[in-house]
């Protein structure tokens, strides 16, 4: 039997085109970044991972993406961020998307930055530990969780200044691991929960402003 393959990438990656990947892994047990995914076209991702056993991956430098771009896209993946990931506007046409988790668990140390209305983290029947880092969803959303997700938030406080909900769970559960504070400006979203199963725990200190929820 063959081994899954394994992508290491330690130089400079830059995606000239529309929907390309720099790496693509389908199948591969191992994708690691420690080089540079850049791309100025929208609609590209950085890493790309979907098969039927378990893949490692991890980033420890820099993806860089335009509009309509998702740093990581996994399924049936455990993630790794220790470095930075920047995506920009979501248009139109696609969303854009710092981590894309599908039946998989993320891990986040690292940085991550979205444009106009952008998630950092999208999270479908996945684990979510946003356990630091700069994170930058000011004009978009931290993270959206659906299908059981399960969020665990450990970062601090955070001013929300978007009409986007900063965190939206869908029939999955949010974690307030440690004590944290929201405050969400003027006509700001600070959680929206939606379905029958959504759930929010933990200490949690919420501060509104004008039109704020």
């Amino acid at each position: 039997n063959t081994e899954p393959a394994a992508i290491k990438n330690a130089g400079n990656v830059k995606m000239l085109g529309s929907k390309s990947i720099g790496l693509y892994g389908n199948g591969a047990s191992l994708i690691e970044n420690s080089g540079v995914l850049s791309s100025d076209i929208e609609g590209n991702i950085g890493i790309y991972s979907k098969g039927s056993t378990v893949s490692t991956i991890n980033n420890s430098n820099s993806i860089m993406l335009s509009n309509s771009g998702i740093g990581i896209y996994a399924e049936n993946a455990a993630i790794s961020n220790t470095g930075s990931i920047t995506t920009g506007d979501q248009t139109a046409v696609s969303d854009s998307i710092g981590i894309y988790a599908k039946n998989s668990v993320v891990t986040n140390t690292g940085d991550v930055k979205t444009g106009q209305d952008g998630i950092a983290f999208f999270g479908d029947n996945s684990t979510i530990n946003i356990n630091g880092g700069n994170i930058d969803a000011s004009k978009g959303s931290l993270v959206y969780g659906k299908n059981g997700s399960i969020i665990n938030y450990n970062t601090a406080d955070t001013v929300v200044s978007g009409v986007q909900p900063y965190i939206n769970i869908e029939n999955s559960a949010l974690n307030f691991s440690s004590p944290a504070a929201l405050t969400v400006s003027d006509n700001g979203t600070g959680i929206l929960v939606s379905g029958n199963t959504g759930t929010v725990t933990g200490n949690l200190e919420l501060n509104l402003n004008n039109n704020a929820v």
